[in-house]
């Protein structure tokens, strides 16, 4: 994966053939940018939202993936840099969450 969000929103894009069937929803909450990405039909997008969007949304802390699992406690939350892992999980139907990368 690249440093940038949207290098990296850009990179699945071309993966996936800027398919229509891939979801992208970037998010500004409080401290942070990131980005769901997913794919329709695949994904259970009533689960996405209630369990990982809502909370993103009305969290007062900055998430980072060691407080992941405090803050989106009803979620499978991995760390995954690899771009074809990342391609691998969106064909079995999980949702991504992206960031761009930090120096802390």
């Amino acid at each position: 994966m690249k440093s940038s969000l949207k290098e990296n929103i850009k990179s699945i894009q071309t993966t996936f053939g800027n398919s229509n069937e891939l979801i992208v929803k970037e998010l500004e909450c409080k401290e942070f940018s990131c980005a769901i990405v997913y794919l329709i039909g695949l994904t259970d997008t009533v689960s996405l939202s209630k369990f990982v969007i809502d909370p993103l949304l009305s969290s007062q802390a900055k998430l980072t993936t060691q407080n992941a699992p405090k803050l989106l406690p009803l979620c499978e939350t991995t760390e995954e840099s690899e771009d074809e892992k990342i391609t691998s999980a969106l064909l079995k139907g999980k949702g991504i969450l992206l960031f761009a990368k930090s120096n802390s």
